[in-house]
């Protein structure tokens, strides 16, 4: 874990739970206030740092295998939260520059489409002037709603479909701001705005900015020619749900970590044949044995962190005759708790 202090803890707290990150604060009664010390006669204010850190600490997800996606989540809404007075930060530095501009290149030329698809013939003259007037004031306005609705909190490799649906949301409210400024403030007389052009500019925009996060998506985590070859150990994955689906994206991401996803395994039977980021679900546990048998992987991982105790002895002991090592995936909070040290662990029958 990694502990933060704030003074806005509880609305730091509740905005993590709310995007689904677990957090915890300890020792939220002083160490020398602890009933079982009261011998010493300590009151409050004895040590008041101590006693501030105690209202202040706040534990955030951290471990030696944490994905890149989990830290941007935790770090965008981190960053959300100006230290002390509670405001919102601008999340923009030099390593974002690149997005902002490439944003209000997408911008520009969604507004510039949206002019030339409106008329057969080229744009009227009166309309172009309109054109050229408003496209810096489009840019802008559209921009700063963007950075408002936090595009840049995170880098596009890593979107996610919430990251779609906000980014959805942020292109259909900097759209209505541009286009009503546009269309009551006018930089040319007596003409207005079409509403046509500004349902194209809507929906080429929408197609422009989702379309260049999942680009930048799909590059990043493109296979590689030696991908097709199996790298370090074969891998077979108990669980297609999230905690899989992450451990196989990170599996083809970083290809240092020596593993190669050959197959999932989930109870779920109507999940058979589906594929994971090109993996393919094999089978239901019951079908483990004759699994093992056809294609035997070097290590079996458990990506379920919710799993009975009596669900992974079962699973080692089905592979124990055939001699494949078990690992399980720990859940988060168990990370956080401290009752594991590890991204993986080896599993017990015992």
């Amino acid at each position: 874990m990694y502990v933060v202090r704030t003074p806005e803890r509880a609305r730091l707290a509740e905005a993590l739970s709310a995007a689904e990150i677990a957090n915890a604060s300890y020792y939220v009664t002083p160490t020398h206030l602890q009933p079982a010390l009261k011998h010493f006669g300590h009151e409050e204010g004895f040590l008041p740092e101590t006693e501030k850190a105690s209202r202040e600490n706040l534990a955030l997800p951290m471990w030696a295998g944490i994905p890149a996606e989990i830290q941007e989540r935790v770090v965008s809404v981190v960053r959300s939260f100006d230290r002390g007075s509670g405001g919102l930060v601008i999340p923009i530095n030099r390593h974002r520059i690149w997005q902002l501009v490439a944003d209000g290149l997408l911008v520009a030329t969604a507004w510039w489409l949206a002019f030339e698809l409106r008329f057969d013939h080229g744009v009227p003259p009166y309309y172009d002037t309109l054109f050229k007037r408003t496209l810096l004031i489009v840019v802008g306005i559209k921009l700063l709603v963007f950075i408002l609705f936090g595009f840049y909190d995170r880098w596009w490799r890593y979107v996610s479909t919430r990251d779609m649906w906000s980014a959805a949301r942020g292109v259909t409210v900097a759209s209505l701001v541009a286009d009503v400024t546009v269309y009551f403030a006018s930089p040319v007389a007596d003409v207005r705005l079409p509403r046509s052009i500004a349902v194209m500019d809507w929906l080429l925009l929408l197609a422009f900015i989702a379309g260049s996060r999942l680009l930048a998506r799909s590059v990043f985590e493109r296979p590689t020619p030696g991908r097709l070859v199996a790298r370090g150990k074969e891998v077979l994955v108990i669980g297609a749900g999230e905690a899989a689906r992450d451990t196989i994206r990170e599996m083809h991401r970083n290809p240092q970590l020596g593993y190669t996803p050959i197959g999932l395994v989930d109870d779920d039977p109507r999940k058979k044949n589906i594929r994971i980021h090109g993996v393919r679900v094999l089978g239901t546990t019951a079908d483990l044995p004759h699994l093992l048998r056809d294609n035997k992987p070097d290590e079996i991982l458990i990506a379920v962190p919710s799993a009975s105790g009596e669900f992974r002895r079962a699973v080692v002991t089905t592979t124990r005759e055939l001699g494949v090592p078990v690992k399980t995936l720990p859940g988060l909070h168990e990370l956080i708790s401290g009752r594991s040290t590890s991204p993986s662990r080896s599993a017990r029958s015992g």
